[in-house]
């Protein structure tokens, strides 16, 4: 995976069945919907929505916008 960046937001939503968070993201005030695995998966599924997070933002070999890392600010 290439990383980006490190990012933060909202949690807006978390779709589990597809690994799937809408995050609204701080810097630009846009929805993002991105891929969660693993760990992450688990740890954002604990989270309620309008949850203030932080996550590391990167492309998976497909190109496909994944976050890593997330946790509560």
């Amino acid at each position: 995976m290439e990383s980006l960046t490190m990012t933060a937001g909202i949690l807006r939503s978390f779709d589990a069945d597809h690994g799937l968070v809408r995050v609204l993201l701080v810097g630009n005030l846009s929805e993002a919907t991105l891929r969660v695995r693993g760990s992450d998966k688990s740890t954002v599924a604990r989270m309620p929505c309008g949850k203030p997070i932080q996550f590391e933002l990167v492309c998976d070999g497909q190109g496909r916008a994944c976050a890593i890392d997330v946790s509560v600010i």
